[in-house]
């Protein structure tokens, strides 16, 4: 069977000495391992396809019974400039990549939350402040849209410390703003250093707990380097 749809690579790996393999979000069959063969020596130009945040128009031979699919042509749906650009973005841009990865499980779709990645990282491509914001507004949607809507109502501690969401003067505040505004209606939000903090550490205490997996996001860790 042929499949034509957009997808977003999440990551690339090399395979054998010509080939390599993408793992992709697809709009149509969720995440998926697509196979180039001989990308390195007959179509070098394949590669760049292939990097992290690209956002694709791809056609591939799609059969049940096999792990990774070969690809058949594919083209760029868009081209966002910053993530190439600007270690910033490119840092936030990876991070949403990141935490898409851990949450999704393989040939699972979920066209609302490849929809709402797609927005973000184009909202996050035009701007040059409000990232963080743009970045917590995903994690919510993915949370929400994966069935794991977080619980506002708690108060102090529970099972995980840093699910807390009053922690700070504003956490609440923004959290509520973020679960029940559209990425086009989401107003200023006045944002203390401390409800970056909480606001912060509440969503990835979310993350952590339902998607289990542990440890500083690595395109995070990196942005941190630059800055130090």
């Amino acid at each position: 069977m042929i499949v034509h749809t957009e997808a977003v690579v999440l990551k690339r790996f090399s395979f054998g000495d010509t080939s390599i393999i993408a793992r992709c979000l697809t709009r149509e069959e969720g995440k998926v391992s697509i196979m180039v063969r001989g990308a390195k020596r007959k179509k070098p130009h394949y590669i760049s396809f292939f990097q992290p945040i690209n956002y694709l128009n791809l056609i591939y031979h799609f059969k049940p019974k096999r792990d990774i699919q070969m690809a058949a042509k594919i083209s760029y749906q868009r081209i966002w400039s910053k993530y190439q650009n600007n270690l910033k973005h490119m840092s936030y841009g990876l991070a949403l990549i990141e935490i898409t990865d851990k949450a999704m499980i393989n040939n699972d779709p979920h066209p609302e939350l490849f929809d709402e990645l797609v927005s973000v990282l184009h909202k996050m491509d035009s701007r040059e402040d409000r990232l963080n914001i743009l970045f917590w507004y995903y994690e919510m949607k993915l949370l929400t849209l994966l069935g794991f809507k977080p619980d506002l109502t708690i108060e102090g501690e529970t099972e995980v410390k840093s699910m807390d969401p009053g922690g700070s003067p504003n956490s609440r505040n923004i959290l509520e703003t973020l679960q029940t505004h559209s990425l086009e209606s989401i107003p200023d939000l006045s944002i203390t250093a401390a409800d970056r903090k909480t606001v912060g550490a509440f969503l990835t205490g979310y993350m952590r707990y339902y998607f289990d997996y542990s440890g500083p996001l690595h395109s995070f860790e990196f942005m941190k380097k630059l800055n130090s």
